[in-house]
């Protein structure tokens, strides 16, 4: 049974306010349209109004294709799985020992859980299951569970406050010139395009919140990509290697320590 939560409500709302105006403005184009047509016929002759007619055929199109997109969108925001948060505490209790019990962990290599989109996290889970992202501990304790409880479980953390961090002034500034300019001569594009400039991620591109996380966890999660560590169908993951790919591991160590800070 899909739940309606919070974020789909706003995301069809979202999607009928954009049709109310993409059909007022077909609306108006019809009328100025036919208002030229007449004058035009009237005065210059039939000819002149093909090319008109084309140009009119084309933002049909056009506008197909975006009534086409916002329906897309209002599809997905009724259809995407959303987890029970109250189930996914109680079977929070086995993620604890290591992702802390409101999914703040303690141990630095230990990513935290909290505050993460719950559908990035739902992936990752899925992801270990599979075995398509390699982790032994992971892989034991992801191997009993449903769809329905990695949702919970994701739906249980992402409603959870992460614990702000902070970070090495050291290598502060280093770190934020990568995370908010890139690196230009190398063509590295600024993370914050995909994370945000608070590192909040994009929960319908699939990119994660990055604020706050440990940058022993970060580090260890960019040197992977830079070895070319991805999953098959993971385009994001490959996005993240061919950038870590030109990242020296002094780069990937500010950048780390700069993200950790980040809130």
């Amino acid at each position: 049974m899909v739940k309606i939560t919070q974020s789909k409500i706003i995301w069809v709302i979202y999607a009928y306010i954009t049709l109310k105006l993409i059909e007022q403005e077909v609306r108006v184009i019809r009328v100025k349209m036919t208002t030229f047509y007449v004058i035009t016929l009237c005065n210059r002759g039939f000819g002149l109004i093909i090319p008109v007619l084309k140009q009119q055929i084309r933002l049909g199109v056009k506008t197909i294709m975006k009534k086409a997109i916002v329906i897309m969108s209002l599809f997905f925001a009724l259809n995407v799985n959303a987890g029970d948060a109250e189930a996914g505490k109680t079977k929070s209790a086995m993620c604890a020992s290591c992702h802390g019990a409101d999914g703040n962990s303690t141990n630095p290599v230990w990513p935290k859980l909290a505050g993460q989109h719950e559908q990035y996290t739902a992936r990752q889970l899925s992801l270990f299951k599979s075995g398509q992202r390699k982790a032994t501990v992971m892989g034991g304790m992801v191997a009993g569970l449903s769809e329905a409880d990695m949702q919970d479980l994701a739906a249980y953390f992402s409603s959870q406050k992460t614990n702000i961090g902070s970070s090495n002034p050291e290598l502060l500034e280093v770190g934020k010139a990568i995370y908010q300019g890139g690196v230009k001569k190398l063509k590295i594009p600024a993370c914050m395009a995909c994370h945000g400039v608070a590192g909040k991620g994009n929960p319908l591109s699939g990119y994660p919140v990055l604020a706050g996380q440990h940058s022993a966890y970060t580090e260890q999660r960019l040197m992977a990509f830079k070895a070319g560590e991805v999953t098959a169908d993971d385009d994001n993951g490959k996005i993240m290697a061919d950038v870590a790919k030109y990242l020296s591991d002094a780069e990937i160590k500010a950048l780390a320590n700069y993200i950790q800070g980040l809130y």
